[in-house]
């Protein structure tokens, strides 16, 4: 049960040094739980976690679909002046390595915000940003198919679980706390010495790196080679006809144009983090410079 990770008296912590876990058995969101409590002054580093949800969201209304006990829902409230998008990719990156280190299963990062096996998802992103007393709050909600049915997803046939891949059920805990360590330890690492180790992991995790992939929207879509990402965590294509470009924002699909529908019903692959009356993006962005409007429709640098 995840209600036994919150520590109680005599029971120690499995959180990094400085975190709050916050359970709860069932919730609305637990996004919309983080940015209450963000707008309301919580600390950095704090975690709200819920074994079910009954309005989890994603991006255009879509429905988080999630059965109770079957995944790993939580949101974090991240306090720092590293891009919205760079917070995203250290989270990736801490499931990624996660599903590896703890279930031994190889996973993939589908840019910028998805978490793939193979060609199956297996966990989404939603990131959002809100002010409130001190710096302005980075909420990153993830939802981890860990002893989902993919069957119960109906239509949703792209998703996977880290059940349905190996046969067998999954303890949630360890997974939870190996995550957290790893969005911590990124982090840090980050905001003392660069972003440069996130950057490369990421790219060495990037789903279908040198291969085909389709970006864009219904209104405007480009196809190339997947290179890698740039400081800022644009997604960096070679066209074919030998160009560069970068893409700022845009789903990501195989090179037919097919999409990998959203099992958790998350920010859809290759969209924006969504603003609440946030900061700029961009590496080093500076909380008290003016929010600018957030980009959504699909766009490209030719470099």
């Amino acid at each position: 049960m995840l209600s036994n990770l919150v520590a109680g008296p005599g029971k120690p912590s499995p959180l990094p040094a400085g975190w709050i876990l916050r359970f709860s058995s069932l919730t609305g969101s637990t996004n919309d739980d983080a940015l209450v409590a963000a707008r309301a002054g919580c600390p950095d580093r704090s975690a709200f976690l819920a074994n079910g949800q009954r309005a989890g969201r994603g991006r255009n209304g879509r429905a988080w679909i999630a059965p109770v006990g079957s995944s790993i829902l939580c949101s974090l409230v991240l306090r720092t002046r590293l891009a919205p998008a760079l917070v995203t990719a250290a989270t990736a990156l801490a499931v990624a390595e996660s599903i590896r280190d703890v279930v031994g299963l190889e996973a993939r990062i589908k840019w910028p915000n998805d978490v793939m096996l193979a060609d199956r998802k297996v966990c989404g992103i939603l990131t959002e940003v809100t002010r409130g007393p001190g710096l302005p709050a980075v909420v990153v909600g993830f939802g981890l198919n860990v002893n989902l049915d993919p069957g119960t997803l109906g239509s949703l046939n792209s998703a996977t679980s880290l059940s349905a891949e190996i046969g067998t059920r999954i303890s949630r805990g360890p997974l939870l706390f190996a995550i957290l360590r790893g969005v911590d330890d990124t982090l840090t690492s980050a905001e003392k010495r660069g972003t440069h180790d996130l950057l490369e992991r990421w790219e060495k995790l990037l789903w279908r790196r040198y291969q085909s992939v389709s970006v864009g929207d219904n209104d405007q879509r480009i196809m190339g080679v997947v290179e890698g990402v740039t400081q800022s965590g644009t997604l960096r294509l070679r066209l074919s006809d030998g160009s560069r470009a970068e893409v700022v924002a845009g789903d990501v699909g195989v090179p037919d144009g097919a999409e990998i529908h959203s099992a958790c019903g998350s920010m859809a692959c290759g969209e924006a983090p969504r603003e609440l009356a946030g900061p700029p993006r961009g590496p080093g962005w500076d909380p008290e410079r003016p929010a600018r409007p957030a980009r959504s429709a699909p766009a490209r640098r030719p470099q």
